[in-house]
């Protein structure tokens, strides 16, 4: 669902004419703010569960206490390193690279932001829904690579050569069809291939930020939405002292627009954050190209409700309405939600793997107990043998 309140904020946006691209990005990082009160709920209702374990889990360590026969090797390694530093030392160095990663996740945000405040204006739009789309799709599988140890098999491959070419056909028809030259061409791909570098590695960071630290999700966030505002917190208040130009404004904005704008516009922001981030939280960034896919898809139809449904002319309508349906099946082929039985590109799915691993380990435990029966025979004596 979070792809249409990414369009339901665009609708918002686009309502009000007295916005500017400074304002909106600004806007996004306080649509984070929300989280902190689903923080709070969270905290609330796993408290009182946590006390209700707490005398079980007390019982339980000291049973297994009083279980431990090797006390005294215990204490003389206690002897030798002094654990409270050592632990010490350990949790200071977690937090360093824990408040590290955070910020350097907010950072990319943030240049993110500040490439579409400078540049976007004069992106071509015809080529957005293509060039954006292929360039995020090979950051999100180079980075899914390199920090979350992705692998990449037959099925995937075969998905990425479809996408690819859905793509590129978008992309030609683009440049056809309303006569872009060459200059746009190259300046629009340089645009996005630095935006889409930002925001895939925030977002495959992101990931790994939430598979290694314990942190709460919804903390992490409004961390992110409070780290990032503070920049254009300062920008706010140098363009406002300062007056440089009227398309970097922000404070100037708010007596210029409705206050049930201004929050719905949070809202969406809100809805459109946490379900992207769930959705890379329980799943893979790569599981991204499907909210992409199907947004881009919206953005077709809406633009025929709006005045920019001038953008696409009759045959790029009639490919996107054919190619898309099977531009989103590779996708879904990609991410293992359709498997194919066919070629051996089912082999190598994860639900495959999963399957092999456990035969093989029931396999392996019924040759041990069957090498065991033989070994020892049936008539094996367990009592005098033990007694012996």
């Amino acid at each position: 669902m979070f792809p249409c309140f990414l369009k339901f904020r665009r609708l918002v946006r686009n309502s009000n004419d007295k916005k500017t691209l400074a304002f909106s990005e600004f806007c996004t990082f306080l649509g984070f703010s929300p989280s902190i009160i689903l923080f709070f709920i969270k905290k609330i209702t796993t408290k009182s569960r946590k006390a209700n374990n707490l005398n079980t889990n007390n019982m339980n360590i000291n049973k297994s206490i009083n279980d431990i026969e090797s006390v005294k090797s215990l204490k003389k390694l206690s002897n030798e390193i002094d654990k409270s530093n050592f632990i010490k030392s350990i949790t200071n160095h977690l937090i360093k690279n824990k408040i590290f990663l955070i910020i350097f996740i907010s950072f990319l945000q943030v240049m993110a932001s500040i490439l579409k405040i400078l540049f976007r204006e004069n992106i071509n739009q015809a080529l957005k829904i293509n060039i954006q789309t292929l360039c995020e799709i090979l950051f999100l599988i180079f980075f899914s690579v390199i920090f979350l140890e992705l692998s990449i098999f037959s099925h995937q491959i075969f998905s990425i050569i479809i996408i690819t070419i859905c793509l590129l056909i978008f992309f030609i028809e683009s440049i056809v069809y309303h006569q872009i030259n060459f200059k746009e061409v190259i300046y629009t791909i340089i645009y996005f291939l630095f935006l889409q570098f930002f925001y895939c590695l925030s977002d495959v960071l992101g990931k790994k930020y939430l598979n290694t630290h314990v942190d709460n999700f919804y903390f992490f966030l409004f961390k992110i939405g409070i780290i990032g505002s503070i920049p254009f917190l300062l920008f706010a208040t140098i363009t406002y002292f300062t007056g440089i130009s009227e398309k970097y404004e922000i404070f100037q904005i708010f007596p210029k627009i409705k206050i049930f704008t201004f929050l719905l516009d949070l809202l969406f922001t809100f809805l459109y954050e946490v379900g992207l981030w769930l959705t890379i939280y329980y799943f893979t960034p790569c599981h991204y190209f499907i909210f992409e896919t199907i947004a881009d898809f919206l953005e077709i139809i809406l633009s025929k409700l709006d005045n920019s449904g001038s953008q696409y002319v009759k045959e790029q309508l009639i490919t996107f309405f054919i190619l898309y349906p099977i531009l989103l099946f590779a996708i879904f082929v990609f991410n293992e939600i359709i498997i194919i039985n066919l070629c051996g590109l089912e082999y190598n799915t994860a639900i495959n793997i999963m399957e092999r691993e456990e035969k093989e380990n029931n396999n392996d435990t019924e040759e041990n107990d069957t090498r065991v029966s033989f070994e020892l025979g049936e008539n094996f004596d367990y009592r005098s043998s033990i007694e012996e």
